[in-house]
Formats: structure tokens, sequence, C-alpha cells
């Protein structure tokens, strides 16, 4: 997969409301709470597709109290995950550096029948649907974070759009058919649209990836969404 410069998605950062002595906290929640139940419900499922649990509040020593929106799960580090705040287009990376700076380059090709092969995963979900041109069952393997993120991702495309289903076209590669160093080879990558197909869907079904908590997640071309974990 080649490298490209995409163009950086804003995302939401924290508000911060600074603690003052005529501060009363009831008060900066009931004024916090206001504001979200003041957008449209198009506008609040647009934002919030996973519900009021991707706001999160929270107060520092200071008293400062802080507002954050995050997506599904948290980083190890404890930072919300970061979301795009619309929908992508087409050369957009989240976040906005290369694949190799965020999940790393693949450092082996998995091979069958190695201790490798049986660490990965299969996944099995019934609301995936897996291209599986090569007859193998090749694209329901994937590292264990990589299906994790998956179903997220499945359960968010069927909420998104009811009947529709998240479809893999590729994730592990044993067939060399990427480039060098390609995190396919290590199962830590898939190639995503929606099935049925449809190419107005593919900058939405990005941001969602986004909030499914995907470590990198790439709008590759007209024809599909790239996503990838680190190790």
């Amino acid at each position: 997969m080649a490298k490209r410069d995409g163009h950086k998605s804003k995302s939401r950062r924290p508000r911060r409301i600074a603690k003052s002595a005529a501060l009363d906290p009831a008060a900066a929640l009931r004024d916090v709470l206001g504001e979200l139940a003041a957008l449209s419900p198009e506008r609040a499922r647009h934002l919030f597709p996973r519900g009021i649990d991707q706001v999160r509040l929270s107060i520092d020593a200071d008293g400062s109290l802080e507002v954050a929106v995050g997506g599904p799960g948290l980083l190890p580090e404890g930072k919300a995950v970061p979301l795009a705040a619309d929908d992508l287009q087409v050369g957009d990376m989240i976040p906005n550096k290369s694949e190799r700076d965020v999940v790393g380059a693949a450092t082996t090709i998995i091979k069958r029948g190695t201790p490798e092969f049986q660490a990965l995963t299969k996944n099995t979900n019934a609301d995936v649907d897996f291209k599986d041109e090569e007859g193998t069952g090749a694209d329901r393997m994937m590292t264990a974070k990589l299906s994790a993120n998956v179903n997220t991702l499945a359960s968010l495309v069927k909420s998104e759009w009811p009947g529709t289903k998240l479809r893999i076209t590729e994730a592990w590669d044993e067939n060399m058919e990427h480039g060098t160093n390609s995190v396919h080879y290590e199962a830590r990558a898939a190639d995503l649209t929606t099935s049925p197909v449809d190419g107005n869907k593919l900058g939405r079904l990005g941001r969602l990836a986004v909030n499914a908590g995907f470590d990198w997640v790439f709008f590759e071309n007209a024809l599909h969404i790239h996503v990838s974990k680190a190790k």
C-alpha cells in the first residue's frame, strides 16, 4: 500500500471550564448538559453514534471542569480515542501520520502451520460479510486486537444502516499481494467496505472505524477503507 498524504480531519478537543469563586459545579454541569440537549436529533446521532457514553466529565485538582469526547474505548495511556469530526474524505488518515509511524511496519510474514498463525483469531461474526476471494478463509484470520475492533465496527454499521453489514475484502494476506512490510502479512490490517457495496457510505464508514478504536484509519481510495492495529 503506497503512502499518501491526506487532509487532516478536525478532532474535538476537550473543553475546559476554569475554576472561579462563583463556580457552582451543579450549574456548570447543567450548562454542559444543556448544550448537548440543544442538539438536533440528527446532529446528536451524527456526533455521538455510540450514545452519551462518549461524553466524559472530569474535575482536575484545581477545580477545573473538563469535558471530553471519546470513542467506545480508551488508549492504554487513558486518553480518549481520537474521533474524526465528520465523515472522512478520500486520502484522510486518522491520525494524520504514516501507518508505519502509528502501528509499525511488519517484521515477519505469517505462514500457515506456524505458532504465529496459531495465535491468530478466526473471526466468525455473522454481522460481517467476508469476501474470501481466495476461497481459503484467509480474510477471517486476524489478530485478536484487530478482530475486537472489527466486531465493534460491525455493531456500529448495523446500527447506522439497518440491513447493511460490514464487509471485509482483505485481512491476513498469505499470497504476498501487498507492498513490502505490509501489516496485512501480520494479520494486523483489514480493507473494508459495506455489504451491499455502496461507495457513498465509505466516508461515514471511515468515521465509524475511527470510533470503533482502530489505531490507524485510511480512506485509501474510492473503493475501500484501510484500517490497522499496532502489535
